[in-house]
């Protein structure tokens, strides 16, 4: 019985603790700030990533090789009637992106990728460039809010690679055209 009580405890446990690190529970995060950590310890694995982007169209998203931060192009460049001509950030977005640029600023020894990404609906090549396009005006507006340009290591244009959802339908689509911010690990 004592092992039982035991086991079911520790169930218990685990699932408030997925809980609480996915942001699954009923109420709202807190409000802390994004801290500084010592040197060998991810800031990504940290719920005040999720806490600071909490109620922005950022999606935070965690991997070994570090922090992504999600941005729709949709978003980015709302309002304009033909963004794949000459698109242009939306206004709207730059706190948002400032918020970005705050984060870069804890942590000056961590590299940072800019990745642009697209749906299937251009041809390979315009994909890439179109994606490219997209990772190069983000990373310019950073530099522009402070991120030291030595810091930002690499903007590419991903085209279709890397699709988090189906081509198959707008939802989709809209999801896969994105631009990600990662903020790479610390390598010891």
């Amino acid at each position: 019985m004592k092992k039982r009580n035991a086991l079911l405890a520790g169930f218990l446990w685990v699932i408030a603790m997925t809980s609480l690190m996915t942001g699954c529970n009923s109420q709202k995060p807190s409000t802390v700030g994004v801290q500084r950590y010592p040197i060998n310890e991810a800031l990504f694995y940290s719920p005040t990533m999720q806490d600071r982007f909490y109620d922005t169209p950022v999606r935070v998203s965690n991997d070994r090789y570090g922090t992504h931060l999600g941005i729709s192009t949709d978003l980015l460049f709302k309002g304009q009637e033909n963004p794949t001509e000459n698109p242009t950030l939306d206004p709207l977005l730059y706190p948002t992106l400032n918020q970005i640029v705050e984060v870069i600023e804890l942590y000056p020894t961590r590299h940072v990728t800019v990745a642009g990404f697209t749906d299937d609906l251009l041809t390979p090549q315009q994909q890439v460039i179109m994606s490219e396009k997209y990772a190069r005006i983000v990373a310019d507006y950073l530099v522009s809010q402070g991120v030291k340009p030595s810091q930002i290591i690499t903007v590419r244009g991903e085209g279709t690679r890397n699709a988090i959802a189906e081509n198959d339908d707008y939802k989709g689509r809209a999801a896969n055209r994105r631009v990600e911010i990662i903020i790479h690990a610390q390598i010891d």
